[in-house]
């Protein structure tokens, strides 16, 4: 496609115009390499110099007398020039224009551009064509936008009228572009996206996550708009758990005339030039506007993060464009609500796309696509690590659903399954890790892998890639020339994927096998959570029916070797109250009887916590079959962003090989089970009371009549009942909380208070305190003296006869010794009387074998010593517990 590679591109473009920098120099350098070289120097092209400076220098007649008579004695002519010629009349010879200069100015370049249009008769044929050649195709279509004023900037937005003046324009003077061995014309639109590359490059790179992907349209927002956008935020923001800004309705936007004078105004200032009072007051309502749109923009952030993953599972050719309207029809209902925040509908989300830069939105959406088409030519190593590239840019979409990056996956397969583990690349490979007598299920033959729930297809595309890697071992011919029809046999015969959406099963279908067409074992299961949910007599799905269905083998040959994956944490109920259902797919799973279940999801049921059921709890606990290889208390250490209370863990269920369980309970840490061997006995959860112990003698809420406990918001909603000031008749005190979780006493009719411990000392302290994280300090225990309860923001520890027993119980649970041991059972913000089971119960009086009156580090020593413990585990509580006084 060069211009004078070809017979017929030469006889075409024989007399040509190139622009260089006006600069005699550099046009004297280009004349002398055109005529040293073995070709335009062989006397077949005549070199025609027009620059200013030149020592035959003349007018511009002069000039164009000069390319005529060289275009008369040559086949061939280059004519050279700085500015000379490039308006006004022109030479009809010329039937190309090559642009070497780096002119910035839209006008130069279209005039010169336009030399190679005038018409002519050359060698008794008439002129239909010229070319301009240009070898910054980026810089060409910016200057064409510019001289036609169609914005090309990110954000800026083109009326009908500009779009349609572009058009008439490229009908008059097409643009093609040299792609991949291919010509391509540009439109409009391909035309804008090409101008926003970088930006485009930019947001897809940041998963969506940037300002750039949104237009001015924002800075227009009118009352109608700004009551929509907090609409959409009251639906984003409960399913995100973020703090997003909501708009004030009272600060409307600007419109385009009004922003472009601004605009104006900002560049003058820009350049230290004087503002009049308008254009001040101007610049303040830009600021504001722009102030307004990143509130907006924060609340779209919300919606726009979950779009990559779905663009790229995207089930369209990849010549197809997809546009925002296209995206919503593309994307099915049920997989609409499962990956777009709960509440948002598709209408809903229609008024919002004019706020979206569509070229941009096209660009990215393009880009995610292609990248992954052209992996497809890839060998699988290489493929593998350019998807998890991909994977990489996309974020969480919210806080009820968690993708498993690409390193959590590895750490957890190698870590029970064994395999390669692309954490650690030897040699160009993945490093191949055991992990005892499982490892041997990648190269059994006829072995069977299931994911139980694919959301990006990187458990499975892990579990092909070890199954391939041992099937190629035993290959005679090179990689190169076999890998295509060994990965698609893994695909077809060893790995079978289930996903709860159509939208996961199109997206795990591009993970393992691109845009080519393989057999593939992956179903879509509708409404799986609800089937897994039935219980007692209206249980009757079970998954292994469907999968003997669905699969289409043979039940006598459907055994799966290993379960893996990361299931759905949990649900909402109409209640607006989250439900765990990780729980029903370890069962599920379970039921299939694999050798191996290997899942990460939340541990709270390792400590007995946690909403799932207490008698699962139990059984997983007491199940010898069971081990944990991996705890980890804070859950951002493995989703990056995402907080879960108690925790995450990975859970390996070996049938064939029991480890003896976790014999009834869980100690995440080496150093506190040897000392919870040496304690033994604990009780200290006898004298700590539950939650509401501190009641009323009836009903203050009548909406509740049968509750009499002293709800936390009784203070404000009561003021009659609980005072601030105490006399002989409210003569109670009852500790709680005002507003902002300020701690507060108020006082209380004797006579409507019941607590069995109300003429007793007692210690209370917060019923939830911090995150649940090992040795954290527990908020500032108080000492309670006779007639005084609480609300049930606080538990009562102790029922005790005199100040010293109590202030004695407080110094303990203050130590370092007690929170450690607390610290066994307490993985969540909540510490109920369940949660101080492992923690020794002391003699708290006079003859007790503790010297309470010492400082509390002098009091940990003492404790250590009781109890026996050896350096490391003093060493272990005096660095992982914090100190409190």
């Amino acid at each position: 496609k060069f211009p004078y590679s070809t017979e017929e591109y030469r006889n075409h473009n024989k007399h040509s115009l190139w622009l260089l920098p006006n600069r005699v120099k550099v046009i004297e350098a280009m004349e002398k390499l055109l005529k040293d070289h073995w070709i335009f120097g062989s006397g077949q092209f005549g070199i025609v110099n027009i620059s200013g400076n030149n020592q035959d220098d003349e007018e511009d007649k002069d000039a164009k007398e000069r390319v005529t008579r060289a275009i008369k004695n040559n086949e061939y002519t280059i004519t050279l020039t700085g500015q000379r010629l490039t308006t006004g009349a022109s030479i009809p010879e010329w039937t190309a224009v090559f642009m070497l200069s780096d002119t910035s100015s839209a006008t130069t370049y279209l005039q010169t551009a336009f030399r190679c249009q005038t018409p002519a008769k050359i060698d008794g044929k008439l002129k239909t064509q010229g070319y301009v050649f240009d070898f910054a195709p980026d810089r060409t279509l910016r200057l064409v936008a510019e001289a036609i004023e169609l914005n090309h900037k990110s954000g800026k937005t083109n009326t009908p009228e500009q779009k349609d003046a572009m058009k008439q324009f490229l009908n008059f003077c097409p643009i093609l572009a040299a792609e991949g061995g291919t010509m391509k014309s540009y439109d409009v639109g391909t035309m804008l996206v090409q101008l926003k590359k970088a930006i485009i490059e930019r947001v897809s790179r940041n998963g969506f996550d940037d300002p750039k992907l949104y237009n001015d349209e924002l800075l227009q927002l009118d009352e109608l708009a700004l009551e929509k956008f907090n609409e959409l935020k009251s639906i984003v923001g409960s399913a995100t758990g973020e703090r997003i800004n909501e708009i004030p309705v009272n600060e409307l936007g600007m419109d385009e005339l009004e922003t472009a004078k601004a605009e104006e105004a900002e560049r003058k200032k820009k350049k230290k030039e004087k503002l009049t009072p308008e254009q001040e007051e101007a610049l303040k309502r830009l600021k504001e506007a722009r102030e307004q749109k990143k509130s907006a923009i924060s609340i779209l952030r919300a919606v726009s993060i979950r779009m990559p993953m779905m663009v790229y599972g995207a089930n369209v050719s990849i010549r197809e464009d997809i546009t925002l309207e296209k995206f919503v029809e593309l994307v099915d209902d049920t997989s609409w609500q499962e990956f777009m925040p709960e509440g948002l509908s598709k209408e809903k989300f229609r008024e919002f796309i004019k706020y979206y830069d569509e070229e941009v939105f096209r660009g990215v959406a393009h880009s995610i696509r292609a990248k992954a088409y052209d992996y497809d030519a890839l060998l699988p190593t290489e493929r593998i690590q350019a998807i998890a590239d991909v994977f990489a840019t996309f974020k969480n979409p919210d806080k009820e659903t968690v993708l498993t990056p690409w390193s959590v996956v590895n750490m957890q397969v190698a870590t029970t399954l064994g395999g390669h583990d692309f954490r650690s690349i030897v040699k160009d490979r993945p490093e191949w890790k055991t992990a005892g007598q499982a490892t041997q299920i990648w190269s059994q033959d006829n072995v069977k892998i299931l994911e139980i729930n694919s959301k990006s297809g990187l458990y499975p595309l892990l579990a092909t890639y070890n199954i391939y890697s041992r099937h190629l071992i035993k290959q005679k011919k090179p990689e190169d020339k076999i890998h295509k029809q060994l990965w698609n046999e893994v695909l077809a015969q060893n790995i079978f994927v289930i996903c709860k959406t159509p939208m996961a099963k199109t997206i795990t279908e591009r993970t393992l096998a691109g845009y080519t067409k393989t057999k593939m074992n992956i179903i879509y299961i509708e409404d799986l959570i609800n089937k897994l949910r039935q219980e007692g007599a209206y249980k009757s799905y079970t998954l292994r029916d469907e999968l003997l269905e669905k699969f289409k083998i043979d039940g006598g040959n459907m055994r799966f070797a290993a379960v893996v994956g990361n299931p759905p944490y949990q649900v909402n109920t109409d209640t607006n109250f989250s439900v765990p259902v990780y729980h029903l797919f370890f069962n599920a799973a379970k039921d299939l009887k694999p050798d191996y279940i290997s899942l990460i999801h939340p541990a709270r049921f390792l400590f007995n916590a946690g909403a799932t059921p207490k008698e699962w709890n139990t059984q997983m606990l007491n199940d010898k079959h069971l081990s944990v290889p991996m705890y980890e208390a804070d859950s951002q250490k493995v989703f990056s962003g995402v907080d879960i209370k108690g925790g995450v863990c990975i859970t390996l269920w070996d049938k064939n090989n029991p480890s003896g369980g976790l014999g009834g309970t869980f100690i995440a840490f080496e150093e506190l089970r040897s000392i919870l061997a040496k304690t033994k006995t604990g009780g200290f959860d006898q004298i700590v009371g539950s939650r509401g112990e501190t009641k009323t003698t009836y009903p203050l809420d009548k909406k509740y009549p049968n509750d009499l406990r002293i709800a936390p918001n009784f203070f404000d909603r009561f003021p009659e009942v609980f005072v601030t000031t105490k006399d002989a008749k409210r003569s109670v005190k009852i500790i709680g909380l005002e507003k902002g979780n300020k701690r507060t006493e108020r006082y209380i009719d004797s006579s409507i208070v019941s607590d069995p411990k109300l003429d007793k000392w007692k210690i209370f302290i917060p019923k939830s305190n911090g995150s649940g994280a090992l040795g954290e300090v527990i908020s500032t225990p108080l000492t309670g003296e006779p007639l005084t309860g609480c609300t049930y923001s606080f538990l009562q520890i102790g029922a005790f006869d005199n100040k010293l027993e109590a202030e004695n119980c407080k110094t303990y649970i203050k130590t370092k010794f007690c929170r450690a041991m607390l610290g066994t059972l307490k993985v969540t913000q909540d510490n109920p009387k369940s949660t101080w089971k492992n923690v020794p119960l002391q003699d708290f009086t006079n003859e007790s074998d503790i010297d309470w009156s010492q400082p509390i580090k002098d009091i940990d020593k003492q404790l250590y010593t009781k109890y026996g413990l050896n350096e490391e585990e003093v060493a272990f509580i005096e660095t992982r517990v914090k100190a409190m006084e």
